[in-house]
């Protein structure tokens, strides 16, 4: 097909195709290497997620308006051309119970697994801040830092070409697990092992967590992945009386007056603010779930 063959029809039909395959098609033996109308003619009983439909469309959308720019085709017929996802947001992603959390962070099981830093502290970031993986994984050393005598993480995310940022106190407990010193010792990304891929920075660390997360139990395909943990970080400080608005602006969604925040915004913040955050972030209590020791063993 050339370019001047797609029209509206021929986005239709692909998302159409996309609702009738399967995940991971490349990796299952039973779809490895053949083409996608043999898939098709398979009839897969799973389907993908409406959600990861849309984003393919995203993608191909966004290669045709790169498309366009260029005065390569004229028009892109992929724009707006999302499902009606059938879940709520809130639906989508299950909070980790406390028995998921003590099988997760079983102190043998989870020390002989972090063999590289990554593994030892995205999850617990994620857990003590509601940050996503690319955030966690693209972190400098610097990005740990002290505002107003308060240790804090400075999270920052692209996303249609706009950087947000958000500070976040860190918990005192990743601070007595050694997160400011290890900080100190990477002048560079905070975990140099990881290098940007397709999805970011993050793509080794979801790979890495499903194979981890299986091991320990945890096998909900798709409800239980590594953003399940910023949804038990809000759904955790919503059990203890903190406003929704201020879980709202630490894990990312909005800032306390309910926009999204900028790059220019750190220097605003008052020291009142980063207390009363730090206070907030400190009614974390997860208890003997989360009762590990020093990456490494150290100290």
């Amino acid at each position: 097909m050339v370019s001047n063959e797609i029209d509206h029809q021929t986005a239709d039909t692909y998302r159409a195709i996309l609702k009738r395959l399967p995940p991971n098609m490349k990796k299952l033996p039973k779809f490895r290497g053949k083409s996608v109308r043999q898939i098709l003619a398979l009839k897969p009983k799973h389907p993908l997620s409406d959600t990861s439909v849309n984003k393919y469309m995203r993608r191909i959308s966004a290669l045709f308006n790169w498309a366009v720019d260029r005065e390569l085709v004229t028009k892109n017929y992929f724009r707006r051309k999302p499902i009606q996802e059938s879940q709520r947001v809130n639906e989508k992603r299950d909070m980790l119970t406390a028995d998921d959390l003590a099988a997760l962070f079983n102190p043998e099981r989870f020390h002989a697994e972090a063999d590289q830093p990554f593994k030892f502290w995205t999850p617990l970031i994620a857990l003590n801040t509601g940050a996503r993986q690319n955030e966690i994984a693209q972190l400098d050393g610097a990005d740990v830092r002290e505002v107003h005598g308060v240790w804090c993480f400075r999270f920052v995310t692209a996303k249609q070409k706009k950087h947000t940022e958000r500070i976040v106190p860190i918990h005192s407990r990743l601070i007595e697990l050694g997160i400011a010193e290890c900080a100190a010792k990477q002048p560079g990304k905070l975990f140099p092992e990881l290098h940007e891929r397709r999805d970011g920075y993050g793509q080794m660390v979801s790979k890495w967590y499903n194979r981890y997360r299986r091991l320990c139990g945890i096998t909900a395909v798709r409800n239980k992945d590594f953003h399940s943990f910023c949804h038990t970080f809000s759904t955790e400080l919503f059990r203890v009386g903190v406003n929704l608005t201020l879980i709202a602006g630490l894990d990312g969604h909005v800032t306390g007056d309910g926009k999204r925040r900028t790059t220019t915004e750190e220097v605003c913040i008052k020291p009142s603010d980063v207390k009363m955050l730090r206070e907030v972030v400190e009614k974390l209590d997860y208890g003997e779930a989360v009762a590990v020791g020093r990456f490494g063993g150290e100290g």
